[in-house]
């Protein structure tokens, strides 16, 4: 991760005061994504930190945001079926998106059901590609994660997915449980209007520390500290993840 003039460094005393502040920027990208092109267009992100915004979206914020002009896109996806209890998809719809009753053409999951991942993965980008026809190639925002071995999305250490320079969204195979997952690509990631990066615990500290102080070394070693964007980066830290730092 590149801290640039445009990235800002936030970190909270709590992931229930993270998740606040974030879901504060989630409305106010919503809303000026819907002003200037009558639609607002994010990918969400999976695991355990991202939940409690979500809810927090759908009671607090059920009434602030026109929902009908949102459009949900994934950050990456597990390869297994969306009733599956690891389904990034499944979360995302239990936590907000059925408590809001959004219309379902505005909601387009990662395809799982095919037999061949690789297929999925030129299924959604064409998806993508068809939802952006007329428009230039960017979402509004993109939520992401850190993970302890500094992954983001689904894109691990080590990975071919790192290098893939053309297309936008690929099928990753990686030593974790499930090892097959769909991540969209760092080129189409970083070209994102915002991104929101988020790290709650102790055990994303190492990472967070050395992204943020060894950025050099970081970038050799965790994907995510290849997350960058022209537009505007706000990495969502909680006082664990950060250590003992000034908390805003």
């Amino acid at each position: 991760m590149v801290i640039e003039p445009h990235s800002e460094i936030r970190v909270y005393l709590s992931l229930e005061a993270l998740s606040h502040a974030a879901a504060e920027e989630f409305s106010r990208c919503a809303s000026e994504a819907i002003a200037a092109r009558n639609r607002f267009a994010v990918a969400l992100s999976g695991g355990n930190s991202p939940r409690l915004l979500y809810e927090l979206l759908a009671s607090d914020y059920a009434e602030k945001i026109d929902w009908s002009r949102v459009h949900f896109f994934w950050g990456d996806e597990r390869y297994v079926p969306h009733d599956n209890p690891q389904s990034n998809y499944r979360m995302a719809k239990e936590a907000m998106l059925d408590a809001l009753n959004i219309p379902a053409a505005n909601i387009h999951p990662m395809p799982t059901h095919f037999a061949d991942p690789n297929e999925a993965a030129r299924e959604y980008e064409h998806t993508v590609r068809n939802f952006f026809l007329k428009r230039p190639a960017q979402l509004d925002l993109i939520l992401l994660g850190i993970g302890t071995d500094g992954h983001t999305a689904s894109l691990f250490p080590g990975t071919a997915a790192l290098g893939e320079k053309q297309a936008w969204v690929t099928a990753v195979h990686a030593n974790v449980k499930p090892p097959i997952r769909l991540s969209l690509t760092l080129p189409f990631l970083n070209s994102a209007r915002n991104i929101f990066s988020i790290a709650s615990g102790e055990e994303k500290r190492k990472v967070v520390e050395t992204m943020l102080e060894h950025p050099e070394e970081a970038q050799q070693h965790f994907p995510a500290a290849l997350v960058r964007t022209n537009g505007r980066l706000i990495l969502f830290l909680d006082k664990k993840a950060r250590g003992e730092r000034k908390v805003g």
